[in-house]
């Protein structure tokens, strides 16, 4: 194997890593033991497979659905060839996703992905809050997507103001509702050229033009909605007209 070109290698890597993601705290990603369903309809209750050669930093054993859910970074583990390319491919480390790791990982996920531009998602305000606080005063100008909640925004709010995103282009905002006080807790991100809008809320028509001046691609999803879908739509078509 050592004969392989570090390219080719580089590519498999990054072909697994979109395949198979490191998502550590996804419960719903589960082994082929734990998934499976009983007789009774039920899921499998015996408990996954555990490999006690791999552990967790207190030394217990890591379960097959822990390893499941390591994805990718799996095969840091597999040789330290392996190890030593896919520690210095950047690419590999630029998504922090704050809800599913450690502070441990993401000062790690920072260090290795360098100066390329990183995708950061925090939407619970009480995880990692010291992590995360380091990242936006440390990586504010790498941050070109961010996934936020307004739980985030108002608790965070004087951080992004004094370390504005200024390369942001992508934005995903959770919300129960987006009116004009979720754009006020937006303009603590102070963002000029945002081009990518994810909206997990009911929009108002009265927010839109915060956006108006660069938006070129909008997403919504209507949950916990108590109006038909039909009065939403027209009333989401007829705000978007001066896009």
């Amino acid at each position: 194997m050592d004969s392989l070109p570090v390219e080719l290698w580089q590519t498999t890597f990054e072909l697994v890593a979109d395949e198979w993601p490191f998502v550590p705290r996804r419960l719903d990603v589960q082994c082929s033991e734990c998934s499976e369903i009983g007789p009774l309809g039920l899921p499998n209750m015996n408990g996954c497979t555990r490999f006690p050669a791999r552990s967790n930093e207190d030394d217990s054993p890591l379960t097959a659905c822990a390893v499941m859910r390591l994805g990718w970074v799996n095969l840091t583990f597999v040789c330290s060839l392996w190890r030593r390319i896919i520690v210095d491919m950047p690419v590999l480390w630029t998504s922090i996703a704050c809800d599913y790791l450690t502070p441990h990982c993401v000062h790690t996920f920072l260090t290795r992905s360098r100066e390329c531009p990183i995708k950061l998602s925090w939407t619970k305000p009480q995880e990692n809050s010291k992590a995360m606080t380091h990242v936006k005063h440390s990586a504010h100008k790498r941050i070109y997507e961010l996934e936020v909640s307004d739980a985030v925004l108002s608790r965070h709010s004087g951080a992004f103001i004094s370390h504005p995103l200024t390369r942001l282009h992508g934005l995903i905002m959770h919300s129960d509702r987006f009116n004009p006080s979720n754009v006020t807790k937006l303009s603590s991100l102070q963002m000029k050229n945002i081009r990518s809008l994810v909206l997990y809320a009911v929009p108002d028509s009265a927010s839109w033009s915060f956006f108006l001046h660069s938006l070129r691609r909008l997403h919504v999803h209507f949950r916990g909605n108590k109006r038909t879908d039909n009065e939403v739509l027209t009333q989401l078509l007829e705000s978007l007209r001066p896009l």
